[in-house]
C-alpha cells in the first residue's frame, strides 16, 4: 500500500492534470517552504531562489498534463528546483568571468583615463532617461538603485509581487538600452557593459 504522502501526491498531481487551481494552490502551500529552503542551501539568495521558484511551479502547471500517474510531486519539483539552480549557478559564473576580462579591458588596456567621465555622463542620461518613464516604473526603479531595496522589501512596500518588480525594472533596463543605442554612443559597449553592472550592483 501506498504511504500517506505519497498518496498525497497522486491525489494532487490528479487534480493538476484535471487543471484544478485549487489543487495548485494546495500544492504551494505543501511545497513552497521546502522548495524554497532547499534552493537557498544552494544559491544563498532567497530573492533569486523566490524567482526560480515561481518558474518551477509554473512548469508544474504546464507539464502536468503529461506526466506519469505515478510521479511523485516532492521529487519531481526537487529535480526542478535543483537543476534550475544549477543553471543559475553556471549563468553567474560566466557572468562573473565575462565582467572581470572587461574590467582588466577597462582598468589596463583602453578606458582607464576616460572611465570617471563616462560613469558621470552615463549617470547624467539615466536620471534624464528615468524621470521621463511613467511612476511606477520610476518608483519602483527608484526604490531599487537610490534607497537600495530588496526585490521582496519593495513588494511589500508597494503591495505588489516580487515578480511584478522585477519585471518593472527589467522595463526600466530595456527602456535604458534602447536610449543609449538611439544616442549612438562611440563607447555604446562600454556604456552598456556599465549598465548591466549598475542594474547588478
Amino acid at each position: 500500500m501506498p504511504n500517506s504522502k505519497t498518496h498525497t501526491d497522486l491525489t494532487l498531481l490528479e487534480r493538476l492534470q484535471q487543471r484544478d487551481s485549487v489543487g495548485m494552490n494546495l500544492v504551494y502551500e505543501l511545497y513552497w517552504a521546502p522548495m524554497l529552503s532547499h534552493a537557498f542551501r544552494m544559491l544563498q539568495d532567497e530573492n533569486q531562489c523566490q524567482d526560480i521558484l515561481q518558474e518551477v511551479f509554473l512548469t508544474l502547471w504546464q507539464k502536468a498534463p503529461t506526466l506519469r500517474p505515478n510521479t511523485e510531486l516532492a521529487a519531481y519539483l526537487h529535480t526542478l528546483v535543483r537543476n534550475r539552480v544549477l543553471n543559475a549557478l553556471a549563468k553567474e559564473k560566466v557572468k562573473t568571468n565575462h565582467l572581470e576580462s572587461f574590467v582588466y579591458f577597462v582598468q589596463e588596456e583602453y578606458l582607464a583615463p576616460d572611465m570617471f567621465y563616462i560613469e558621470q555622463e552615463l549617470a547624467r542620461e539615466i536620471d534624464i532617461e528615468v524621470s521621463k518613464m511613467p511612476e511606477a516604473m520610476r518608483h519602483v526603479y527608484e526604490l531599487s538603485r537610490v534607497q537600495q531595496l530588496s526585490h521582496q522589501e519593495i513588494s511589500v512596500l508597494l503591495q505588489i509581487s516580487p515578480h511584478t518588480v522585477k519585471r518593472q525594472l527589467n522595463k526600466v533596463l530595456n527602456r535604458l538600452r534602447q536610449y543609449i543605442k538611439q544616442k549612438n554612443y562611440f563607447f555604446i559597449l562600454t556604456i552598456n557593459i556599465l549598465l548591466f553592472i549598475l542594474f547588478l550592483a
